[in-house]
């Protein structure tokens, strides 16, 4: 009866350690992922097959109770840059000074560079009060709305989320 219990012991013993290593690793991966600095994340040196995928976090462009496309950026970009304001997402939007008590609509923008601008996807988590449309850019000036937010996205050079919350 000791043996068995030591036996016991030991294999959750075991068992304990090899978890709380996993958990660790997990928890404290050992590769950094890119960011999103200043409305931009550079992906280009990532390798998406080794290293999986990139979490869209960081510093993201949010221009407030603005419905925008990638056509109004073409056409008043330099008007809307001072409109621009910089949250980091995740992350609330609604700060002291700003319009509503907590509702409201907004577009967020994150232009992404990658490596191999021919295929990549994009995944996100389903939101009811949130309707994303997801642009791509087919070469200089050329945009295009993507069919499907959920699937796979063919693209030569970024994309940009656009979230509203109308209907």
């Amino acid at each position: 009866m000791r043996k068995q219990l030591t036996v016991l012991l030991g294999m959750i013993g075991v068992f304990a350690v090899v978890s709380s290593l996993f958990i660790y690793e997990w928890l404290n991966p050992t590769f950094q992922y890119p960011e999103a600095r200043d409305g931009a994340l550079d992906a280009r040196e990532w390798n998406f097959a080794k290293q999986g995928i990139v979490p869209l976090r960081g510093e993201w462009e949010f221009y407030e109770n603005k419905l925008l496309t990638p056509q109004d950026f073409l056409a008043n970009g330099k008007a809307l840059e001072a409109e621009r304001r910089i949250v980091r997402v995740p992350g609330g939007w609604k700060r002291s000074g700003s319009s509503g008590g907590g509702y409201g609509a907004g577009t967020y923008r994150l232009r992404i560079a990658v490596s191999d601008p021919n295929f990549y996807s994009f995944r996100g988590k389903k939101d009811s009060l949130v309707q994303p449309h997801l642009y791509e850019r087919g070469g200089p000036g050329r945009q295009r709305q993507a069919r499907s937010v959920g699937g796979s996205v063919r693209a030569e050079q970024s994309s940009v989320y656009r979230y509203d919350q109308s209907g």
